[in-house]
């Protein structure tokens, strides 16, 4: 596993990635650091992988959601494509009525907004899809 990989994956935990250090704000910038120096070379890969471990680890949505935040300093077309993703994904798991997909993306994107405020400006949801949002949000609890 390279190490922008065990560096997003791990963040927040102590292990060997980190030094033992268990402070999320030296994980948070080390790994932006890592991430950032990657991206011209592995951007496609780090996005998917920051995807699937958002929907697969979200718990660490809130960690995710600052890297991504100062990824959008450096790379504003970076944090563009995520958000255009997550916003497909939120769509596809509407469109088939995935209801924990469904929370986990609008979690995500809430805390993106949080750090930023861009989600707004992307999204472009329906009265019927916001609806289904709020049902299944409902019904998860």
């Amino acid at each position: 596993m390279s190490s922008w990989r065990s560096l997003i994956l791990r963040i927040d935990e102590k292990s060997p990635e980190y030094g033992g250090v268990i402070d999320f704000k030296d994980h948070i910038d080390a790994c932006f650091g890592v991430v950032r120096r990657e991206l011209d070379h592995s951007e496609d890969e780090i996005l998917t992988f920051l995807l699937q471990c958002s929907e697969q680890l979200p718990h660490k949505i809130p960690l995710y959601g600052t890297l991504i935040g100062l990824s959008n300093l450096e790379n504003e077309e970076f944090v563009k494509k995520l958000l255009e993703s997550t916003h497909k994904s939120l769509q596809d798991a509407l469109d088939s009525g995935d209801c924990n997909k469904i929370r986990v993306s609008m979690r995500f994107l809430a805390v993106l907004d949080a750090c930023f405020g861009a989600v707004r400006r992307e999204l472009d949801h329906s009265e019927d899809e916001i609806l289904t949002v709020i049902y299944c949000l409902l019904f998860m609890i």
